[in-house]
């Protein structure tokens, strides 16, 4: 996915965003990231369907 959303930096290791849902733009997607050591750690929540998505992230 193609990400291309505004993110609020948190002390250069980390990031925020909010956005609205497509679908329902009274509903909200929040996403944080965070740098650690040689990985990338992603949570997304989707307020809309109520799940909460996650992963690690390597650079090849």
């Amino acid at each position: 996915m193609d990400r291309t959303d505004n993110y609020l930096s948190i002390g250069n290791f980390a990031a925020f965003a909010e956005t609205s849902n497509p679908e329902d733009p009274t509903k909200k997607d929040r996403e944080l990231m965070v740098w650690m050591e040689e990985t990338l750690e992603v949570n997304n929540w989707d307020e809309l369907h109520g799940n909460h998505y996650f992963g690690t992230f390597t650079k090849l």
